[in-house]
């Protein structure tokens, strides 16, 4: 029998070490210079020439064709600062995405050779203070290929062969966060359904896991005090004007329709930011979300459903004691009624 984890090491290893040395160019005539060895670190003024260079050497006995893709560092899901090359999570306040900066190129290199690769850079020609941060991916083509095979061979390799080096251009002053909310939505997912709240980083700066920022979200349904989802995110990284959904987990509760508001308390450095926004949750959204969940909510009544029934239950009993007591004074009265035509008749008799 095949041992699919010994198939996957050795094909992942053998990937790793067809794959091209790439060495950077951080000091030498003709680049711009770096301020670190391990990525490029650029101090640059507006519209100037930048130049970025790469030494790509091929380690295998066959022709190499190694697409350079440029991208804007994200922060993702998981809240961490992460290159994106498909430019799907770009935040709206960000206006010098480095994915606009380069143009992509495929770079031949031959049989154990070695090519040095200019990678120009569009810098902004207006000043701003701040940082823009992105990464520059080389891509092997050809191993999309040989992962299909490693996977027919139960391999079930699905990385594609890829080395990423990040690229940070400082200038002018480098702000402080400015953090914002975006609108809440509710979605679903395996777990069942959950809330959604954007958390955004509109200024052109990034800080580090290290620093300590934490993130506490309070979900509360109007009305009805004890229907509460709460959640906190901590020591979150964030990119240079960009966003991450945070999520609210029901724990697999439902979501009942109606009105409800989010509140959001961002501390970061000692000092906390709050927001609050209100938003809707239709019967036709919460019927089709609720599917996935595995616990139903319970309505508990409020107080004041409480006190509504209190008051029904008083004017019944009220109406109930006023219908007996008239009902004793008829009969009373029509006991009279009987007794007084036998007293009348016996007097004119006499």
């Amino acid at each position: 029998m095949l041992d699919r984890s010994i198939v996957k090491a050795e094909s992942q290893a053998n990937l790793q070490a067809s794959m091209p040395h790439l060495t950077l160019i951080t000091d030498e005539e003709g680049f711009t210079k770096s301020n670190s060895e391990g990525f490029f670190d650029l101090d640059f003024k507006p519209g100037e020439a930048v130049v970025l260079g790469v030494k790509i050497q091929n380690v295998v006995d066959r022709e190499i064709k190694v697409e350079i893709t440029p991208g804007t560092v994200i922060t993702n899901q998981g809240h961490i600062v992460y290159g994106d090359q498909s430019n799907q999570m770009i935040d709206s306040s960000n206006r010098h995405r480095f994915s606009k900066m380069v143009k992509k190129q495929t770079i031949t290199v031959e049989p154990k050779g070695t090519v040095t690769v200019k990678i120009p850079v569009t810098v902004p020609k207006e000043k701003f203070d701040g940082t823009i941060l992105g990464n520059l991916a080389f891509t092997v083509l050809g191993q999309e290929q040989q992962n299909k095979t490693d996977q027919k061979s139960m391999a079930m390799i699905t990385n594609v062969v890829r080395q990423a080096i990040v690229v940070r251009m400082k200038q002018g002053v480098q702000p402080e966060p400015n953090f914002e909310i975006g609108n809440p939505a509710t979605g679903g997912t395996i777990n069942g359904p959950t809330f959604t709240i954007p958390i955004r980083n509109t200024a052109a700066t990034y800080f580090k896991e290290n620093v300590g920022t934490r993130v506490d979200y309070e979900v509360t349904k109007k009305g009805n005090s004890k229907v509460k989802y709460t959640h906190t995110d901590k020591n979150i990284s964030m990119a240079p004007n960009s966003f991450y959904n945070g999520v609210v987990d029901t724990k697999g509760q439902t979501i009942e329709p109606g009105e409800y508001q989010a509140k959001i308390a961002i501390k970061y450095k000692g000092k906390t930011t709050k927001f609050s926004r209100d938003f809707k949750v239709s019967r036709a959204l919460a019927k089709n979300i609720n599917k996935g969940a595995t616990v139903k909510t319970k309505k508990p009544q409020s107080g004041l459903n409480f006190l509504v029934i209190a008051i029904i239950f008083v004017l019944l009993l009220v109406l109930l004691v006023a219908l007996y007591a008239g009902m004793r004074r008829a009969r009373k009265q029509m006991k009279k009624d009987k007794k007084r035509p036998y007293r009348t008749l016996r007097s004119r008799k006499k």
